[in-house]
């Protein structure tokens, strides 16, 4: 733990899954963004039900053309980051199949990361991570291709 001048943060093992909505905004009306949003909130949310995670180990950060799931000193199992990437992109396939509307077919990339983070309040009070962690899941999700996702190796890998 970490405190100065009032700032209060915590070093922590972060897992993230890091989910960006392809050309979101582009041919789309606010509707049909909406209906997107709502439908991937939905998906993330079963994928994480699914696999029976405390709900106080897990934060959902909203990225405006997407959501940042980070699972908060959840080391086991191994590839819990994996496999709830693997949920959201079955169900988002299964979702697309049945969507009749152009406008509200959409596609994902996914980066799934993981590091020591540190833990702080943010701005509106909520708690955040800030680190090298959450940046690379970014940088690695942008460097996904569409409906897949890509892993930088780390040093826990070794544990397989």
């Amino acid at each position: 733990m970490y405190h100065d001048s009032g700032i209060t943060a915590s070093i922590s093992l972060a897992r993230y899954v890091y989910i960006d909505i392809v050309n979101f905004s582009i041919g789309r009306t606010i509707e049909a963004q909406t209906w997107i949003i709502h439908s991937l909130n939905r998906v993330v949310r079963l994928a994480i039900a699914s696999i029976e995670i405390d709900s106080s180990k897990v934060l959902y950060l909203p990225t405006g053309d997407g959501v940042c799931v980070c699972l908060i000193d959840l080391a086991d199992p191994f590839d819990l980051d994996i496999r709830i990437a693997l949920s959201v992109l079955e169900q988002l396939y299964g979702l697309s199949l049945v969507q009749i509307s152009a406008e509200r077919r959409f596609a994902v990339r996914i980066g799934p990361n993981e590091n020591q983070d540190n833990l702080v309040t943010d701005i509106g009070g909520g708690l955040n991570v800030v680190g090298l962690g959450i940046n690379s899941a970014h940088r690695i999700m942008s460097l996904a291709v569409v409906s897949h996702q890509v892993r930088q190796p780390s040093s826990s890998m070794s544990r397989c």
